[in-house]
């Protein structure tokens, strides 16, 4: 049998060689994760999305640039596949956890009359920005047809903001301070004012009605951004 201890102890630039080795590929990996958690993903999400990359054939060392491109322009909410993945991933996870499903309804913009609300069921752990971005549902491209979401997600803009109807506004819960700074540059924002983007979806609101405002403010469109 070999004595790898022997030949380590022996020969050191060898047992070097190994770490550096097992630094570039920790180097190669976190990279990506911290590029997807800057754009708002929890970590779980992310390790989940580097495995559905790998698989695929990614390489180590590809990682980043292919979550770089698939990216695209996110600060402008210009997505070339990232989102897809994120969503396959979330279901994944759901299934995987046996998630339950939450239902909410929505009232369409200027329109105060229930008879015109429509609903969404999607897995408990959802935003509404996710269920806007990447639902499939009728429903969800409906929903999709009112809320921008032009930052993708990561509170940079007030594009998802929603209004939560008051008798589920204690079951949702204020904003943060972070939140609110965004809040206060939507159009007519109220007392029940929420991000979308920040609105998760739990077992509790069940049955969350949420009403859509008549315009947004989208502060991204005076942003100069390179080609």
């Amino acid at each position: 049998m070999i004595n790898m201890r022997f030949i380590f102890s022996s020969f050191p630039f060898i047992n070097l060689q190994i770490t550096g080795v097992k630094k570039s590929i920790h180097t190669q990996i976190n990279k990506p994760i911290d590029f997807l958690i800057s754009l708002g993903h929890n970590p779980t999400i992310c390790n989940e999305v580097i495995k559905v990359l790998q698989r695929n054939g990614i390489t180590n060392n590809a990682l980043l640039p292919t979550l770089q491109t698939l990216a695209g322009r996110w600060e402008v909410g210009e997505d070339n596949g990232l989102n897809n993945i994120i969503l396959s991933v979330k279901n994944d996870i759901a299934n995987k956890l046996g998630k339950s499903r939450v239902t909410f309804n929505i009232t369409p913009p200027g329109f105060t009359n229930y008879n015109r609300v429509f609903s969404i069921t999607t897995y408990e752990g959802m935003t509404i920005t996710d269920v806007a971005k990447h639902g499939g549902s009728a429903s969800a491209k409906q929903l999709a047809q009112y809320i921008e979401c032009a930052c993708s997600g990561v509170m940079a803009c007030s594009t998802c903001h929603v209004i939560v109807n008051d008798k589920w506004f204690d079951l949702v819960g204020p904003p943060d301070d972070d939140e609110q700074d965004m809040i206060d540059l939507a159009f007519k924002p109220t007392p029940t004012s929420r991000l979308g983007c920040q609105l998760v979806l739990s077992q509790k609101l069940d049955g969350l009605l949420i009403h859509l405002p008549t315009h947004t403010n989208n502060i991204m469109d005076n942003i100069p951004f390179q080609n």
